[in-house]
């Protein structure tokens, strides 16, 4: 049986989400990287590639994750957030 697994783009970011929809001009490295990886997956699957903008710091699970490992790459420490958050998300992910 075809198993079929949607592909959403949670976003925090107004701009670098409506760049990688193909809203907004990509002018930026980050721009021309996110609207790549846009059109890549939809070359690469049949399943429709969604959006939705996530409010920054209102404790949605994926945010504080994406936001975790932001900082430490801006700070150049290893890439390990906390472990309990990175299981919590590994299980809502598969269920």
């Amino acid at each position: 049986a075809d198993v079929h697994t949607p592909i959403v783009f949670l976003w925090d970011s107004q701009v670098a989400g409506r760049q990688a929809e193909g809203l907004y001009g990509t002018s930026t490295a980050l721009g021309r990287l996110l609207r790549g990886i846009q059109i890549a997956l939809q070359q690469l699957t049949p399943e429709d590639v969604g959006h939705l903008h996530v409010p920054a710091h209102c404790g949605h699970l994926y945010n504080e994750v994406a936001d975790t490992l932001a900082k430490q790459a801006h700070a150049k420490r290893p890439a390990c957030p906390d472990q309990g958050l990175l299981l919590q998300c590994s299980f809502t992910l598969v269920c």
